[in-house]
């Protein structure tokens, strides 16, 4: 079926971004032509025994979920052999990444809930993660920055600020990190030349920022104007645009 989805795609002139189910592993994606992947989910890279991978039709979803984060999670190894050639043959066929590490943050007052022994699990989660995105950009990967609907709206964590700055903190140079949520998007997109980067002639989508976000990212927090398709849409309070 993916083969099927991705021969029309292309037909149409389309990119096909892949948020994989529990069958379809990554390489098995990119051989079949998709041109980006999204959420870096540890059974996806199917290098684990088919006893964990969760196809179970016998357990109840959250039963399944459970299981996912408490065993295939703790099997993520980035020093695998497997994670090196995964990554190059992505590099090689332009596969695209949106790891969206805001899935595996968790708010101090849900780990509270999980008690002493299990309150670093997220923690360590997050940090293994991160190391596999610093491994696919190392490889080459291009990475795009992306959140999930499913935490989106949550107003103590889950935004797209979050994102970046989980990148940047593993160890993503801050201009590359920026990058991926321009320039990088609008090439996957094939839109480069209508927007992703400042330059005469392209389309006028911009946020200034009042700081340097290439010495800390987390100044992208800090928006004092943006205009949309050539039209302020924001001005923060006593900024000069209002003025």
């Amino acid at each position: 079926m993916l083969r099927a989805v991705v021969a029309e795609a292309r037909a149409q002139g389309l990119p096909v971004s892949g948020d994989l189910g529990a069958v379809t592993r990554w390489r098995e994606a990119v051989e079949a032509g998709v041109t980006g992947l999204n959420h870096s989910h540890g059974y996806r890279y199917g290098f684990f025994p088919a006893e964990l991978q969760p196809i179970r039709e016998d357990e109840p979803y959250e039963v399944r979920k459970a299981r996912w984060d408490l065993e295939i999670d703790k099997l993520v190894d980035p020093a695998r052999p497997e994670m090196d050639s995964l990554f190059a043959a992505m590099a090689a066929n332009d596969v695209a990444l949106d790891p969206t590490l805001v899935v595996y943050d968790m708010p101090d007052s849900a780990r509270i809930q999980l008690g002493i022994e299990r309150a670093a699990d997220p923690i360590r989660r997050m940090r293994t993660y991160q190391k596999l995105v610093r491994l696919a950009f190392e490889s080459g990967v291009t990475l795009l920055a992306g959140t999930d609907d499913v935490i989106l709206g949550r107003k103590d964590f889950g935004s797209l600020f979050d994102e970046l700055e989980f990148y940047a903190d593993a160890g993503i140079p801050n201009e590359n990190v920026l990058r991926a949520a321009t320039a990088n998007a609008a090439r996957w997109l094939g839109k480069l030349g209508d927007f992703g980067t400042v330059e005469a002639g392209k389309r006028a989508d911009l946020v200034l920022i009042d700081g340097d976000p290439l010495k800390d990212i987390r100044d992208l927090r800090a928006i004092d104007l943006v205009v949309k398709n050539g039209r302020i849409v924001y001005a923060s309070y006593g900024s000069r645009a209002e003025q």
